[in-house]
């Protein structure tokens, strides 16, 4: 619609139709020198870390997530369920869902894809999409990921380092 349009329908007393916000997936994968069991656990403890301690509030179990999501004076309430098998997490919400995939590369080494589905709704979210904030805030997560699995994994293979 134009913007003529849009002021001529907002003059006649007609609202311009509001744009409908577009689903969005992401896919972000990353290569880690740690071997599958590592990484997995590394993985959980950071779900668990982030929901709990990034988020807000939060109650998480092996099926189920809920809580607050508390951004400045902004709070959300959210509920997703949580499914765990052998080569992935999954989630499904009301804001979003997705999964954490895990595939063996060789004894040492697991890639990792990250799957996120969701709609930006509010202003602010459509405005982080046009910078792909969320691309790039998965992709510093599994940064991190990787540094903690690699690190967990060269003490595994290594030893404890004595001081």
């Amino acid at each position: 619609m134009s913007i003529a349009t849009a002021v001529r329908a907002r003059v006649g007393g007609l609202r311009a139709p509001r744009p409908v916000p577009r689903a969005r997936e992401v896919v972000v994968s990353r290569l880690v020198a740690a071997p599958l069991p590592v990484v997995r656990e590394c993985c959980w403890d950071a779900v668990r870390h982030h929901v709990v301690h990034g988020l807000g509030t939060a109650k998480v179990r092996m099926d189920s997530v809920s809580g607050t999501i508390a951004i400045g004076p902004f709070r959300h309430e959210y509920r997703a369920a949580l499914a765990a098998g052998p080569g992935a997490f999954r989630w499904r919400g009301s804001a979003s869902s997705g999964e954490i995939r895990f595939a063996p590369i060789d004894q040492d080494h697991t890639r990792v894809d990250v799957v996120l589905r969701w709609t930006p709704r509010a202003a602010w979210a459509q405005a982080a999409v046009r910078v792909d904030l969320d691309r790039r805030q998965i992709e510093a997560d599994l940064h991190r990921l990787a540094l903690i699995a690699e690190s967990q994994a060269a003490e595994d293979r290594l030893g404890p380092i004595a001081v």
